[in-house]
C-alpha cells in the first residue's frame, strides 16, 4: 500500500536470483573438489546473504516508518460512501468509517509484523546454512590433510607372504604363534 518503493520487489528479486545462480558455482566446486573455488563461493554466498538481508530489513523498516501513509492508502482503497441518498445514514457512515480505519491500521501492522518475522526466520536459517557450508569446507580440508601414520608400531609385518596360509606350512611362511598340537589354523582366524 505505497509504503515501500515500487521497485523494491525488483531489487530483492534480482539479488535473490543472482544468489541462487551462484549456488551452481558452489555445487561445481564441491563436485570438482576445488578448494580455492569453494572458499570463494563461501565468501560470496555469505556476502550475498548479508546484502539481501540488509535490503529486506531496510524495506521492512521503511514500511513500518510509513505506517500512516499505508493506512491512508488502505482506507482510500476500501472506502465507499453509504450516505449518498440522504436518508439519515450519517451515524452509520461514521461508525463504518472509524471501523475501516481501525481495520486498515491493524492490517498494516500485521503486514509489517509478518514481513519482519519471515525475514528473521529466513535470515537465521540462511546464516546457519552459510555457517554449515563453512564447516563443511573446513572439515574437508582437515580430512585431506591427515597424513598416513607410521604403521611399524602397530605390529604390521611388511614381509610378503601368502594370504590365508595354514599354520602348518613350511617354516618360511609360518607365524611365530604356532599351535602346540599342530592343527591347521589360518591367519584370518582369531584364537
Amino acid at each position: 500500500m505505497s509504503s515501500v518503493p515500487s521497485w523494491s520487489k525488483d531489487l530483492v528479486a534480482a539479488v535473490a536470483f543472482v544468489t541462487a545462480a551462484w549456488q551452481i558455482i558452489g555445487l561445481a566446486s564441491v563436485i570438482t573438489d576445488q578448494k580455492s573455488l569453494y572458499r570463494l563461493y563461501i565468501r560470496v554466498n555469505f556476502l550475498a546473504t548479508v546484502v539481501i538481508l540488509a535490503i529486506t530489513i531496510a524495506f521492512t523498516v521503511t514500511a513500518a516508518a510509513r505506517h500512516d501513509k499505508a493506512v491512508d492508502a488502505c482506507y482510500r482503497e476500501f472506502e465507499g460512501s453509504l450516505a449518498q441518498d440522504g436518508l439519515g445514514l450519517q451515524s452509520v457512515e461514521e461508525s463504518i468509517t472509524s471501523g475501516r480505519h481501525k481495520v486498515c491500521d491493524i492490517l498494516t501492522w500485521v503486514d509489517v509484523g509478518l514481513m519482519g518475522g519471515l525475514i528473521v526466520l529466513l535470515g537465521v536459517m540462511q546464516l546457519f546454512m552459510c555457517y554449515m557450508q563453512r564447516m563443511y569446507g573446513k572439515r574437508q580440508r582437515n580430512a585431506i590433510g591427515i597424513p598416513m601414520g607410521n604403521r611399524s608400531h602397530l605390529g604390521w609385518d611388511p614381509r610378503p607372504r601368502k594370504q590365508y596360509a595354514p599354520l602348518n606350512t613350511p617354516a618360511a611362511y609360518r607365524p611365530t604363534n604356532v599351535g602346540p598340537t599342530g592343527e591347521t589354523f589360518y591367519e584370518t582366524y582369531n584364537r
